[in-house]
């Protein structure tokens, strides 16, 4: 048997084969020029990403601890399932698979320029009023590449488990026992305890097509541990009955999450935002939201901005946002136990933004028991 089926072949024939009909893999794609959160939340993927002053539940355990204090009962996401893909992946699924089955340097030019990505994101989750506990599993692979004269490819391969904790409390006396207060400002603090192996690694095009499986090993390494406080702020001021304004201070991951090398290292991110939620009618509510992400990251000012709004009607939901000035949208089913998710967003590949945003689609369930 030659290193070719022992290795990469083995390896991406069985992704493509299985992988993309199961899609068990995990967030954004970390090799690209996006900046990529540990967790990545359907309905905050839907607004641009922009959520950290108005997130709730489960998406704000891992946003922002601050919006623990605003928890009002008892909430099991019992298995919330996230799955995406890329246009790339869906387009060339046949020629991808056959390629793989007899992988060279001929049978990967089909794969130039693609973007070929499959992931998939499960995170059980307890809410209680104050605090929040989320268990996550996160298993990423992709493969793509641009230069089409010497083609580089990056090789994605990455696995992530996070247990995370949050708690929230509400610190205005006027906040405290009321149902509506005029202001309520929230403080949090949170802790993530993470295990990861592997990441996304630039190979020439000889390194793809000779790896065998010990140099592949060699490459994505063992499962490494590693730990980070999270702390967040969230001011809510009621306007009017109809109308609040809502601010959200948040660093998550701070000090970074450094598994080591040749652990992909999960960089803090420092987030602020604003918001301002209306009430048309009792059953109708519309949001508008502007977080400037990454603050302490040395980026494109073009990648901080994160611009959300959202319509929320009895049973569905319409998002749609801008996540590093690209488009994003979405919509939601909520049937009380079940709630259905879709949503569409651009992943920059290239290091100027704008470049070459490739399309992803996402698709979240969540079974929940709420008491």
């Amino acid at each position: 048997m030659s290193r070719n089926s022992l290795g990469i072949s083995a390896f991406w024939g069985a992704l493509l084969s299985s992988g993309l009909a199961l899609t068990l893999s995990g967030s954004a794609f970390a090799d690209s020029a996006g900046l990529n959160p540990l967790y990545r939340g359907a309905m905050t993927t839907a607004m641009g990403g922009a959520t950290v002053a108005t997130a709730t539940d489960e998406d704000g355990l891992f946003v922002n601890p601050a919006t623990m204090a605003g928890n009002k009962g008892f909430e099991f996401h019992l298995m919330p399932v996230t799955v995406e893909t890329s246009t790339d992946t869906i387009s060339s699924v046949s020629n991808t698979i056959k390629a793989f089955h007899n992988l060279d340097s001929d049978s990967l030019n089909v794969l130039v320029g693609r973007d070929i990505y499959a992931n998939a994101q499960i995170a059980p989750a307890l809410v209680l009023p104050n605090f929040g506990v989320a268990y996550m599993v996160d298993q990423q692979v992709g493969l793509t590449s641009r230069n089409l004269s010497l083609p580089q490819f990056a090789l994605g391969y990455q696995t992530t488990e996070a247990l995370q904790f949050s708690y929230g409390v509400s610190v205005l006396p006027a906040s405290k026992g009321k149902k509506d207060p005029v202001d309520d400002l929230r403080i949090g603090v949170g802790y993530t305890f993470a295990w990861r192996r592997g990441g996304y690694y630039p190979l020439s095009l000889n390194q793809l097509v000779n790896m065998s499986q010990t140099e592949f090993n060699s490459i994505v390494g063992g499962f490494q541990t590693a730990s980070a406080p999270d702390i967040g702020a969230q001011f809510i001021h009621n306007v009017n009955p109809r109308l609040k304004i809502q601010w959200g201070l948040a660093y998550n991951q701070i000090g970074d999450l450094n598994f080591g090398a040749p652990t992909e290292t999960q960089d803090a991110n420092l987030s602020t935002g604003v918001a301002a939620i209306y009430k048309f009618t009792p059953y109708t509510t519309g949001t508008f939201e502007y977080d400037l992400q990454n603050l302490n990251e040395n980026v494109q000012f073009e990648q901080k901005n994160h611009i959300g709004v959202s319509l929320a009607l009895p049973l569905l939901t319409f998002y749609a946002g801008l996540n590093e000035m690209l488009p994003t949208f979405g919509a939601a089913v909520d049937l009380w136990l079940l709630k259905l998710t879709v949503a569409s967003y651009a992943q920059e590949q290239d290091a100027l933004v704008g470049e070459d945003g490739q399309r992803r689609y996402l698709v979240s369930l969540d079974i929940k028991i709420g008491i």
